[in-house]
């Protein structure tokens, strides 16, 4: 019996991240009905688009969605707590997910697989790994871009998103160990995400309770703060075009596309300051959990929205820190690893 295709999931409250042996892929976690793409967007070859179909109605998902989508056509799978994991729009989009990662396949037939997904580890209750695995445990069919993927997931792995960056460091690609020296480390791993900052210390695997903690301090708060900000300036952007131009490190908003006049706002000063007052956040809660214990030994900052931390400040009061260089992905690598570990 040949071995089932791994998959791994994080489906953050911004960001989806999937990773298999072909590759990684970095979505938002917001998707829209086909309907509201508009004609022009089916011919557009270049974008990336793609178009499923899940019950018989059709959606379109891809990094290009805030281009063509408006702002309040976008449907968001933002929560928190266990209402999260019984929505219709999560499931959809882990359905989509599915036959995304699927479709760097190319067979007809059923693609049988073993799935890790993480959650942030508060939510990891035995209530909602229940429910999830529920779920998760079946057959999937769905439609993209025209094509049917059957994907039938026969194992399922509901890890930590936190402990999938630590996973990514520990091991190599193969799934052996290849940093012993972590291993026997305390380690405390940041992760900066869409809805959540989490701070789990780990020794040799075990999880430290009084050394972590998880705050609802994420990106979204940064984002409606700035829109804020804009919206004084008589800038009307939407917090998803936010998301859009701080990942492409850009500072600039322009509403050309939204009249037949090209109004163009510079974001930087308000972008800066609130990188420093979310740096600020971060120390502060950090500061909390941690007591100004001296027992951690190694620090690792990940998540898609510790990009946005002011490095040089963090390492005033952390020199032993470590930023990750894929910090939005890391923690779906890093499980996929663990699962090539202990796989049977």
């Amino acid at each position: 019996m040949s071995a089932l295709t791994i998959f791994s999931l994080d489906l953050g409250n911004k960001r989806t991240k999937m990773y298999t042996e072909k590759g990684v892929r970095d979505y938002p976690s917001q998707f829209a009905l086909k309907k509201d793409a508009g004609q022009e967007t089916r011919f557009k070859k270049k974008m990336d688009l793609n178009f499923f179909s899940i019950n018989e109605e059709e959606y379109v998902w891809g990094n290009d969605l805030y281009e063509e989508i408006d702002p309040q056509d976008l449907i968001d799978t933002m929560r928190f707590g266990s209402s999260r994991y019984s929505s219709i729009q999560y499931k959809n989009l882990i359905k989509m997910s599915l036959a995304e990662m699927a479709s760097d396949y190319d067979t007809e037939e059923i693609l049988a697989v073993e799935l890790v997904i993480a959650l942030p580890t508060e939510d990891l209750t035995d209530e909602n790994k229940s429910k999830l695995e529920k779920f998760l445990k079946d057959a999937h069919s769905i439609k993209r871009n025209g094509k049917s993927h059957v994907i039938k997931v026969d194992k399922v792995h509901i890890e930590s998103q936190t402990t999938g960056t630590f996973y990514n460091h520990l091991l190599g690609k193969d799934g052996l160990v290849n940093n012993e020296e972590l291993y026997n480390k305390t380690v405390s791993i940041v992760d900066a995400g869409g809805g959540t900052l989490i701070i789990e210390t780990l020794k040799r695997l075990s999880f430290i309770p009084e050394l972590s903690s998880q705050f609802e301090t994420g990106a979204y708060k940064l984002f409606n703060e700035i829109k804020f900000a804009a919206k004084q300036k008589g800038c009307r952007i939407s917090v998803y075009e936010i998301e859009n131009i701080l990942r492409e490190g850009k500072t600039v908003f322009s509403e050309n596309n939204r009249s037949d006049e090209d109004q163009v706002f510079d974001l930087s000063k308000t972008i800066e300051k609130v990188k420093t007052q979310y740096t600020e956040v971060v120390l502060n809660n950090l500061n909390k959990t941690l007591k100004g214990t001296n027992r951690i030994d190694q620090m690792i900052v990940t998540g898609g929205t510790s990009q946005l931390i002011n490095k040089e400040v963090f390492k005033e009061e952390y020199p032993y820190v470590i930023f990750e260089k894929e910090p939005s992905t890391a923690n779906a690598i890093g499980n996929y690893k663990y699962i090539l570990a202990v796989r049977e």
